[in-house]
């Protein structure tokens, strides 16, 4: 059984950079700004030769706006999730009043808990300022420095001690209601699905219907999601991460430092996945930062599905005459991204939403593809037989011979008398050729063209 453990505490007493710290990566945002995480976050750890998946999750900080509320909800439902609570102060500040409410809160969940003491850099500050952190009443707290890695040999050991008391009890970590992570996802290579598209689309609203559980915050406040948060699910059909990213704004309405980093994740999460989810707003037309985000995805090679969202919407206030409408309006602005299937839904409702995954693994399919060079050259011979190349200084140009040369994309190399002769246009249309002979659908097609190397006599 893999355990459950969850990171909770106050806002920037660094919760984030702890879980970076045992997870052995930058796996959440971190930063000075307090408030920063929103979303639980989950990765896998190891502490004392025993695998858990660790949970980062949104301060505490007892506000009654939106999002506040919200990640407060979202805290205790990963509570609720957990064998094992791991409770984040900051030493520097000493026991605040948030601190012991939030103890109070914690104790009646009956979980093993572990008081981490963070920001204790130096010895002579520990002697002196962990002691008040007993009054607490959780048991010895464990003085860490996340930003220096002090300390977290006792933190890991006291985690792994706290894990057979919780089974040892019979008690086991309680189900969620969504497909939570676990060891038997993390070995079955899943598709990897990177949600992106400009804040406000419904990116979370879309991940929280696939995974059945309010999964991630969702609010009507822009800019609400920031970390790049990983989500696995199980279906009968196979195996998914869902990548739910920040909104991508412009660059030059992209002013605090936090918002850059979200950004920065979210083009990450385009570079690490196998497939995107490009989220579109239906009630309005396609703007130059959709065109922007859906071109960076085409550029680094990734899969694509187009998601026209909030259709219901749409249709009620007749934005347009029906979806044949729409869609021929965004082929128009988004020309290079002929090959990409469009689907109309509703992730508010759930209208549309059940062809995505099916549309995600059959676009899937065609990014892993691999041809038979027999077969890949019988169409190469049929391609110059319907259309010859192109002339180029007084000969025409021939194709002796082309291997596949990758995949993720895939990718062609053609050998050819004089490669620089084949035009744009030509290329386009051997591209055209390929996609149809071998039923490639929802990725882009790469092609390269090179002289025959002459041998040596």
């Amino acid at each position: 059984m893999t355990h459950f453990v969850s990171i909770v505490g106050r806002p920037n007493v660094g919760k984030s950079a702890l879980f970076n710290r045992l997870v052995g990566r930058r796996a959440a945002l971190v930063h000075d700004q307090p408030g920063v995480t929103r979303d639980r976050k989950i990765a896998a750890a190891t502490v004392g030769g025993v695998e858990i998946e660790l949970c980062d999750t949104g301060g505490l900080a007892g506000d009654e706006d939106a999002i506040t509320s919200g990640v407060a909800a979202q805290v205790e439902s990963a509570i609720r999730e957990s064998a094992v609570l791991i409770f984040v102060c900051d030493g520097r500040g000493g026991v605040t009043p948030q601190d012991s409410t939030i103890a109070g809160l914690l104790r009646p969940h009956g979980k093993p808990i572990v008081l981490a003491v963070n920001k204790m850099d130096h010895v002579a500050v520990e002697e002196t300022d962990l002691p008040q952190f007993y009054e607490l009443g959780l048991g010895d707290p464990i003085p860490v420095s996340a930003e220096h890695n002090r300390g977290f040999d006792g933190l890991k050991a006291a985690i792994r001690a706290a894990l057979p008391a919780c089974t040892d009890a019979g008690s086991e970590i309680p189900d969620s209601e969504c497909r939570m992570p676990n060891a038997e996802l993390r070995t079955a290579a899943p598709i990897r699905l990177a949600v992106v598209g400009r804040p406000n689309a419904g990116k979370s609203t879309l991940v929280n219907r696939l995974l059945g559980c309010e999964r991630m915050l969702v609010t009507d406040v822009p800019g609400t999601t920031r970390d790049a948060v990983d989500s696995p699910l199980e279906t009968g059909d196979g195996r998914y991460v869902l990548i739910d990213t920040a909104g991508i704004r412009r660059r030059r309405s992209i002013d605090a430092d936090v918002e850059k980093l979200c950004v920065s994740q979210a083009f990450d999460a385009i570079g690490r996945c196998d497939v995107v989810l490009m989220v579109l707003d239906a009630t309005g037309p396609v703007t130059e930062q959709d065109a922007r985000i859906a071109g960076h995805a085409h550029e680094r090679g990734r899969g694509m599905v187009l998601l026209a969202n909030k259709w219901d919407a749409a249709r009620r206030t007749g934005t347009w005459r029906d979806a044949r409408h729409y869609e021929g309006e965004l082929r128009h602005s988004l020309k290079y991204l002929a090959y990409a299937q469009v689907l109309v839904l509703s992730a508010r409702t759930g209208e549309g939403t059940d062809a995505i995954l099916p549309e995600a693994r059959r676009v899937f399919a065609s990014y892993t593809r691999r041809v038979s060079t027999p077969d890949l050259n019988r169409v190469v011979g049929a391609i110059q037989e319907d259309l010859p190349p192109p002339i180029y200084r007084s000969k025409r140009v021939k194709f002796y011979y082309a291997a596949q040369t990758g995949i993720r994309p895939p990718r062609f190399t053609f050998v050819a008398n004089h490669p620089e002769g084949v035009h744009f246009s030509y290329r386009r249309h051997v591209v055209n050729a390929l996609r149809e002979a071998f039923g490639f659908c929802g990725v882009p097609v790469e092609v390269a063209f090179k002289p025959r190397k002459r041998t040596r006599r």
